[in-house]
């Protein structure tokens, strides 16, 4: 990557670099490969004492400036492991690594702009994860950590005094003491997809959440009600995979049978559903394809997620997209902010959703 450019602006009339010297008491020099993008040695001390002392005296630092802060950056995911188990999960080929792939994708690409060296570490959920991760830390003098999880972090000890630590794909909802946060918006993408489909005629719309209601589940589900009760429909359906009647049963069986029970038994059929994600929406354009019912014709549906799957399913699948990728970024520059500013507050970031229409949605005339 080239360094040679210069990140340092001075204005006419505006502080020396010899005074940004004088004040962090060290050579113009230092000051000179600090913020104009040298390739000397450099350690955090001596560029946060640099940076604070060119703000005190008045001295404009571009913010490239600060990269050098962010030396070795560890991207931790917990809980994704995965085994094939017949489910529906692996015959897709919807595995947790490659939808979170996305993610880390993003964090190389931030630890790429730092010009920080970037480890990637999966680790289980268990008692000794605490442990697992201050062993990383400390081995690999790691001073910026991105934390994956799977679900969420309910039951989870996670560290917080070893190193500025952001947490990735949070809950739009959590706040997290000493723990800066990035999520996707839950509730604005489902609102919108169910504005969509009102739009297109449909005012029997239906929500599929998972089984158990994780936290983004649970703000998905909250996004269709709002949106249907803002809009006045006057109709709720929340279907769900029946889990917990059918605990032994593989998860396409369980799916078979509640589809049955709920959505075929069900006296005023909605023509539209949102599924909690992409992996339930694929399930349903199956199920309703035995069935004989047409997509969209007879119903429309609407993923969330937008796994890459979801362009060749036949019909191909509106969703609602997460930007995966400008998360893990983000994630990166927050761990840069917070080590020039770490006495700063914790700050949560919430990246807008977007929706992608495929086959899968169609107008509610025929329904």
């Amino acid at each position: 990557m080239n360094t040679s450019h210069s990140n340092a602006t001075k204005p006419a009339g505006a502080a020396r670099m010899a005074d940004v010297a004088e004040r962090a008491g060290v050579s113009v020099a230092t000051v000179s490969r600090a913020l104009g993008g040298g390739t000397g040695k450099r350690t955090s001390k001596t560029y946060r004492a640099i940076l604070q002392a060119a703000r005190e005296v008045g001295y404009k630092v571009d913010a490239l400036a600060t990269r050098s802060l962010l030396e070795n950056v560890a991207c931790i995911t917990v809980g994704m492991h995965h085994e094939g188990d017949g489910s529906f999960d692996g015959d897709m080929g919807y595995t947790p690594a490659g939808f979170f792939g996305r993610f880390i994708y993003g964090v190389e690409r931030g630890a790429q702009r730092y010009e920080a060296h970037l480890g990637l570490f999966n680790l289980d959920r268990g008692p000794d994860l605490e442990s697992q991760i201050r062993h990383i830390v400390q081995k690999k003098h790691i001073n910026g950590l991105v934390l994956i999880v799977t679900d969420d972090l309910r039951g989870l000890r996670i560290p917080t005094d070893l190193c500025p630590t952001v947490y990735l794909n949070s809950s739009p909802t959590l706040e997290m003491e000493n723990l800066d946060t990035v999520a996707a918006d839950d509730v604005c993408g489902v609102q919108m997809a169910v504005k969509r489909l009102v739009e297109l005629g449909h005012r029997r719309i239906a929500f599929w959440k998972a089984v158990p209601t994780d936290s983004h589940q649970q703000c998905r589900l909250e996004g269709y009600r709002n949106q249907m009760l803002a809009m006045g429909l006057g109709y709720e359906r929340v279907y769900h995979e029946e889990k917990d009647e059918y605990p032994d049963l593989p998860f396409l069986e369980r799916m078979a049978i509640s589809f049955e029970h709920q959505y075929l038994k069900d006296g005023e059929k909605p023509t539209a559903i949102v599924a909690g994600n992409d992996v339930f929406a694929f399930v349903l354009i199956r199920l309703a394809t035995q069935h004989g019912i047409r997509i969209p014709q007879d119903l429309s549906l609407f993923g969330f997620d937008n796994i890459e799957a979801g362009a060749h399913t036949c019909p191909s699948l509106s969703t609602v997209v997460l930007n995966m990728e400008a998360m893990g970024y983000e994630a990166v520059r927050m761990l840069a902010r917070r080590l020039e500013e770490p006495a700063g507050p914790c700050c949560r970031v919430i990246l807008p959703a977007k929706l992608v229409e495929r086959e899968s949605t169609g107008d509610a005339g025929n329904c």
